[in-house]
């Protein structure tokens, strides 16, 4: 996943240059979106700002402080806006985050792959009632630049994800 915007103001210049690299190097990619959801207002506006600049599998990333409502509409409008459900809700590396900004809800579970970012030697127990992550961020200094992950699962369900 490639960084690509931020609120609802800042894309990242790099992003174009990453996507088009790793689309070059026959890499499965897709882009994400830091939304300030702990803002008063903004979150269709934030998502719909996001899905303008990226295609493919896409994922939010909440930041702490957030509420379940506002995330709540970024799960319901990707669907609603690429036809697909790749939008993955991810945890920051202090599980304590999905606890403390969600109460600790389930209410993606069912729809939302999660990403767990956690950085350590094992994934743990995933939060909110998921039983198992999708993708495991378990570095943010790769050596090529950006995060390191794992998917958890074979090559056609990566692709199924991929696809939407």
């Amino acid at each position: 996943m490639i960084k690509a915007t931020e609120g609802t103001t800042y894309l990242d210049p790099k992003f174009s240059s990453h996507y088009t690299g790793a689309t070059n190097a026959g890499l499965i990619r897709g882009g994400y979106h830091f939304a300030h959801l702990d803002a008063s207002s903004g979150a269709t506006r934030r998502t719909t700002s996001f899905l303008t600049e990226v295609d493919g599998p896409v994922m939010v990333s909440p930041s702490p402080g957030c509420l379940i409502s506002r995330a709540a509409v970024c799960s319901r409008l990707v669907p609603l806006l690429l036809g697909s459900r790749t939008l993955a809700i991810p945890t920051t590396p202090r599980q304590v985050w999905w606890s403390s900004c969600t109460g600790n809800s389930n209410a993606f579970v069912n729809t939302n792959p999660l990403v767990l970012a956690r950085y350590s030697s094992s994934a743990g127990t995933p939060p909110g009632g998921w039983p198992y992550y999708t993708f495991w961020q378990y570095n943010d200094a790769y050596s090529f630049g950006g995060d390191s992950e794992v998917f958890n699962g074979d090559m056609a369900g990566l692709l199924r994800i991929a696809r939407g």
